[in-house]
């Protein structure tokens, strides 16, 4: 595991320094010996990497990356690029919690992440987790509140079945990328189910 100076630097100097953020992605994609990136959480202002981004590195370099929240803009970025990206857990919000969530939850990230199929079927958990306690409390650092039960999937839209690429992350993020360069051009959308 290799830990990158930006996941530790204080929020004062993330905000100041956005190419210091993209030169750690683009070294993470350069670098060999990294396999996969998985963020350590969301990040705030993330959409501000982007220009920093050298995109023959991330598209020569394919690995897999995955994040949620923020992330949203890196991920857009290189599905742009061609590259699969996945909206899935953090370090700090997801996997420093495994211990805690249901064990289907480590078996589907297995799954997806070192046994990959050509497709795979989603299967609702049996429980939930609303969040997790105050971080501010050290204590409470790798704990999930009280799981909730799970009645399966709930429809908000029609009652067929779709066939397509799903597209999507956080709705706020992806609101910051519009009327940007960054954001997905008609052709990319093209065929994609969006999910906000």
């Amino acid at each position: 595991m290799k830990e990158y100076p930006s996941t530790t630097a204080d929020l004062t100097t993330l905000y100041q320094n956005p190419k210091m953020r993209a030169d750690d992605v683009n070294d993470a994609f350069a670098n060999e010996g990294v396999k996969a990136i998985i963020a350590s959480i969301g990040g705030d202002e993330s959409v501000r990497i982007l220009p920093y981004l050298d995109h023959e590195v991330i598209r020569d370099h394919p690995k897999i990356l995955m994040g949620y929240s923020d992330i949203t803009t890196l991920l857009t970025y290189c599905a742009r690029l061609g590259l699969v990206a996945f909206h899935g857990p953090a370090i700090m919000a997801g996997f420093s919690q495994l211990e805690n969530l249901p064990k289907a939850f480590t078996d589907h990230i297995t799954e997806i992440l070192f046994n990959p199929q050509p497709t795979y079927d989603y299967h609702p958990y049996n429980a939930y987790s609303d969040g997790y306690p105050d971080w501010a409390d050290a204590t409470n650092l790798g704990k999930v509140k009280e799981p909730k039960s799970n009645s399966g999937w709930v429809w908000l839209q029609g009652n067929s079945t779709v066939n397509g690429q799903l597209f999507g992350g956080c709705i706020e993020v992806l609101e910051f990328m519009k009327a940007t360069r960054y954001w997905p051009s008609p052709d990319f959308l093209e065929g994609k189910n969006i999910v906000p």
